[in-house]
């Protein structure tokens, strides 16, 4: 039941649990906020709904059909599009749109409608993404006039330089209008202030262009561009932009933790020495993201119970209907790689495994390394922390993991394998590189003389490129990183050498060497990949500190990227958690050589885990 009220905060929660809004609910209330929060969620179990109810959270539930946040009619767009185009009435048009759109373009309409019926009991309203939004202040304290309030990333964040930018607008607008607007800097949709009628004009203005996009199948999340474009082309009156830093908001996606700049008293400030009131992407910052919700007391006191992804029964009934496909899979990769074992044989392993590993958050992708070994060494997979375990692995393919993602599991942490790797960003690396071996490989863009590498911080994007250093501090992209460029071509074949190095709790199994031309030196794609015992290519000293550097960031399984220079020394460039493999390039029968150096590896270290452990 709504609540009158003046202010009102709208937000969507999609397949989300409760420590995925946990935060900005609790840094809301401690800053004292009084006004409505009203979230509009999709496939969030009940008991979740249900006690952000407690806490005063307005439950708006809708029905989204599509997997994950993306709608599977959505590929049929240009047939939508032209519906959109056609005579038929807005209630037409508004009905079809929440059958077709991604979550993140209809969220748009569902705030659209909600404040067409409850709009007049509001003066003030805030749209703000869920996830990634914290409040060290209350969010209206700096009372904003009447309009359209926006907000500007960081100055270096242009929508020419950045990749998804330019996917979201030349799919929708043409790659033509992308270079028109290379030099703009990005404004943020996911923070956004206004007045009730200002806002009514800008969500009407949204839902309008996304209904004229040209292609909206393939991107379902770039409503951003769509956000930009309104700005750009001056179709929102009565708007400011408020620049990044100098703003009640302060969008950090763009920021490293050096960049942030804290009070006394541990809040937030803005260039001006102020606390700012709204802080959007500080998740990206582990750092500032573990100072922020230390400073909830309701953060650490929250049951574990409160925090577990989902309603047990869909999870369990996701995790059963999973086993079924796994052993079909299981059954033909020991059929590919277990190489004379009878089909008998096969089949009793795949129907009484030897072991239960539990991988949670996530389930391992079939053509992840984890997932073969466990199909040859005859071992079941589940993804539900309420059944039997020997087990436990944080499996999250992402750059960054949140420790909260964990807290719902019945084991300790020190059960689980690589429950302290969070953080596997190319900068993360490079510390934990620097702290190990002694010298670096990150380098100061605006200083360094030599060639150097730009690419992503984020992990697996393969964008790397060589650029001549010193570069301008214009040129200087905050969302890469900058190292040195190694010199890691061995003769004079023209290829350059990438050793990947798997670990296996303290041990190394083997070494895979993966030869590529120099002009895609930095793509996935290998010419040709030998298989090497680690003993062959590296000293016993730079294996030492390769394991060092693995315990240092968390890693109990996983792979490594090394490179060696023409110094002869080697370089660390790149760690992974849930690696695929083996790596294409390797022969079929190197390949099943490699799987089982690695299964005998696997087994012996989870026989250890446990004897050193104790059983999960």
């Amino acid at each position: 039941m709504l609540v009158p009220g003046r202010d009102v905060i709208l937000t969507t929660l999609h397949r989300a649990n409760f420590a995925y809004f946990a935060p900005f609910v609790f840094s809301l209330k401690h800053a004292g906020y009084t006004g409505q929060l009203v979230a509009f969620t999709s496939a969030v179990d009940s008991e979740t709904c249900a006690k952000f109810r407690e806490l005063g959270v307005t439950i708006v539930l809708f029905h989204f059909s599509g997997k994950r946040e993306r709608q599977r009619l959505a590929r049929l767009w240009p047939l939508w599009r032209a519906f959109f185009s056609s005579r038929a009435s807005q209630a037409a048009k508004e009905k079809l749109a929440h059958r077709v759109l991604h979550v993140r373009y209809r969220r748009y309409l569902l705030y659209l409608q909600f404040l067409r019926e409850y709009g007049a009991g509001f003066d003030r309203i805030l749209l703000a993404d869920a996830k990634d939004v914290y409040f060290q202040a209350e969010p209206f304290s700096w009372n904003p006039v009447p309009g359209l309030h926006f907000f500007l990333e960081e100055n270096s964040h242009r929508i020419g330089r950045s990749r998804l930018h330019r996917l979201w607008m030349g799919c929708q607008f043409g790659e033509d209008y992308v270079e028109r607007h290379a030099g703009e800097t990005v404004t943020c949709s996911g923070t956004t202030f206004g007045d009730t009628t200002s806002v009514l004009q800008y969500l009407e203005r949204m839902i309008a262009t996304i209904m004229k996009a040209r292609n909206l199948a393939k991107i379902y999340g770039g409503d951003q561009g769509i956000h930009n474009y309104l700005l750009l082309e001056k179709r929102l009156p009565n708007s400011v932009v408020h620049p990044n830093r100098r703003a009640p908001v302060l969008t950090l996606g763009a920021m490293r933790w050096d960049q942030v700049q804290l009070n006394a008293q541990g809040l937030v400030v803005d260039e001006t020495g102020a606390p700012v009131p709204v802080l959007h992407q500080y998740d990206r910052i582990p750092e500032l993201k573990k100072h922020l919700l230390a400073r909830l007391p309701q953060m650490a006191r929250m049951p574990q119970a409160n925090i577990m992804p989902g309603s047990s029964l869909k999870r369990a009934w996701r995790d059963r209907r999973a086993q079924f496909r796994d052993v079909r899979r299981h059954f033909l990769l020991r059929r590919k790689f277990a190489a004379g074992e009878h089909p008998f044989a096969t089949l009793r392993s795949v129907l009484r495994p030897r072991k239960t590993i539990l991988f949670f958050p996530e389930r391992p992708n079939s053509n992840s390394v984890a997932y073969k070994l466990c199909a040859l060494l005859g071992f079941a997979i589940t993804n539900n922390p309420r059944r039997h375990f020997d087990v436990a692995f944080k499996l999250k393919d992402a750059t960054f993991c949140d420790e909260a993602e964990l807290q719902g599991l019945s084991t300790t942490a020190k059960k689980i394998v690589n429950v302290h790797s969070l953080d596997i960003s190319k900068r993360a690396v490079a510390r934990a590189f620097e702290e190990v071996f002694g010298y670096a490989i990150e380098v100061n863009p605006t200083q360094y003389g030599g060639e150097l590498v730009e690419k992503s911080n984020d992990n697996a994007k393969h964008d790397g490129r060589v650029r001549q250093g010193p570069l301008a501090p214009d040129e200087v992209r905050p969302e890469c990183v900058y190292q040195k460029a190694i010199d890691n071509i061995p003769d004079k074949n023209g290829f350059v050498l990438d050793y990947r190095v798997a670990v296996h709790g303290d041990q190394v199994p083997l070494v895979y060497l993966k030869y590529r031309p120099v002009e895609t030196r930095f793509s996935n794609t290998n010419t040709f990949v030998k298989l090497e015992t680690p003993e062959a290519v590296f000293s016993s000293a730079e294996l030492g500190r390769v394991l060092l550097m693995a315990g240092k960031m968390g890693i109990d399984y996983g792979e490594f990227d090394v490179l060696r220079d023409k110094d002869h020394r080697i370089y660390v460039v790149d760690v992974n958690n849930t690696p695929l493999g083996p790596p294409n390039g390797l022969p079929e029968r190197e390949s099943r050589t490699a799987l089982e150096r690695l299964a005998k590896s696997f087994d012996q270290f989870l026989e250890e885990w446990i004897h050193e452990r104790g059983p999960a």
